[in-house]
């Protein structure tokens, strides 16, 4: 008769060969379960191993729980050290000074008194949306600020007086601000035309006005970082001058302060022959929106049509996008400021000059199919409109125009058919997108 089983659970010690030679040394506890007839394994833990060639167990570091984990954060990397701290307006306006280096470029062009004053106004403009200095004399006591002797009508009058005549604190500010952006710098250039009803600003001229107010215009034109987002440098221009004027003014002050490799970024409302020409003329880089309607650009775009199928003209980081740049040299002209002996120019004449340019044309089918579907809807609206009686007068002037290039209208007595003029329309459609 077979000797009957104690059912203790047994502790062993077993060798397990690895594919990379190692030997895993595993402690296993079994017990024998009489209804299976057999021992079956209650845990089974490695203890060691035994690395290919020796004959001395390495012992495995012993795992430590979750709670040893969070009770030493220097060992854990998902530790982290938190505070709170309650804040205010003038808290987050003071962080921003000193991380934009604002602060460190007004004390580093000027005396601390002068510097603090000069914070204190700009963070009172900020903090109250522009409201008018005179407020600031009240406002002061329940908020602090950089200039603690305080800030009086007389105190800002001089201020302004002092730095308004100091135009050497002004541009070494702004060189200041652009030192720090490298070699080749990345500088968003915009403007922006504002009317005035002052007479003490020497640059308010009668020019363009959005606004059609018939006032007197200003216009403000600003410098941006694209790498560090913010405003670097800022000037007013009399509101008459033309773009190409105001162009070539920034790049006068440009080299001024000391930035000879800039690369102007503008939109398209600055694209013309003029603007191009003057940053040429200067070697600056520049990207610029381009009109598609340019004869030079409409025949390079005609000629790479079929580029765009192709899958390596597809943007890697935008599908949806293509892209097909091509090199050329463009002529260009400009009217010559002084004689040339060796053109045999005269002041006023065209200088012509050839440049080479990088043309960058994109196409997105996804936004062609959505700018097709516009266009038709606003020829049946306009189809419908004519066919309902509606009249030329009834109509805006870019809807007139619509009417007389796509559409084909017929009167037959008080009938009126409208049909669509299919040739212009695909030749409008063929440049969407």
């Amino acid at each position: 008769m077979p000797k009957k089983s104690s059912c203790e659970i047994k502790t062993r010690t077993i060798h397990q060969p690895q594919k990379n030679g190692d030997i895993y040394v595993i402690e296993r506890q079994t017990r024998y379960d009489p209804a299976k007839k057999y021992n079956v394994v209650i845990s089974s833990r490695i203890i060691g191993k035994i690395p290919k060639g020796q004959e001395t167990m390495v012992a495995t570091r012993p795992k430590r729980s979750s709670r040893e984990k969070v009770s030493n954060p220097a060992v854990s990397p998902y530790a982290v050290s938190a505070s709170r701290k309650k804040v205010g307006m003038m808290d987050i306006i003071d962080h921003i000074g000193k991380i934009s280096g604002i602060d460190e470029a007004v004390y580093g062009n000027t005396d601390p008194g002068t510097a603090q004053k000069i914070l204190s106004l700009a963070r009172y403009l900020l903090a109250t949306n522009g409201q008018t200095l005179p407020g600031i004399t009240a406002w002061q006591y329940m908020h602090p600020l950089p200039y603690e002797d305080g800030i009086s009508e007389d105190t800002y009058h001089e201020l302004f007086g002092q730095v308004g005549r100091d135009e050497t604190l002004m541009q070494n500010f702004f060189a200041s601000r652009l030192k720090d952006l490298g070699d080749r710098a990345l500088l968003a250039y915009d403007s922006t035309t504002i009317s005035t009803c002052s007479s003490q600003i020497p640059e308010a001229r009668y020019g363009f006005n959005k606004a059609h107010d018939g006032r007197e215009t200003v216009k403000l034109l600003a410098l941006y970082s694209v790498g560090t987002r913010q405003p670097v440098a800022f000037t007013k221009q009399p509101g008459n001058q033309p773009d190409v004027i105001t162009v070539e003014n920034a790049l006068k002050q440009l080299s001024a302060i000391g930035i000879d490799k800039a690369e102007i970024i503008t939109d398209n409302g600055y694209y013309s022959e003029k603007n191009l020409a003057e940053l040429l003329h200067a070697h600056f880089g520049f990207i610029t929106l381009i009109k598609t309607s340019i004869k030079w650009v409409r025949k390079e775009l005609d000629a790479h049509l079929d580029d765009f199928r192709s899958t390596s003209s597809a943007c890697p980081f935008d599908t949806d996008t293509h892209c097909v740049t091509i090199m050329r040299m463009q002529e260009f002209s400009r009217p010559r400021r002084y004689a040339s002996q060796k053109k045999g120019l005269q002041p006023g004449d065209e200088d012509r000059f050839s440049r080479r340019v990088y043309l960058h044309l994109y196409f997105n089918p996804m936004r062609r199919v959505e700018q097709d579907s516009l266009f038709d809807k606003d020829l049946f609206e306009l189809k419908n409109l004519i066919e309902t009686g509606s009249t030329e007068e009834e109509l805006s002037e870019s809807a007139i125009e619509k009417v007389h290039r796509y559409l084909l209208v017929r009167h037959h007595g008080q009938r009126c058919t409208v049909a669509f003029n299919e040739r212009a329309i695909a030749a409008k459609k063929k440049y969407h997108g």
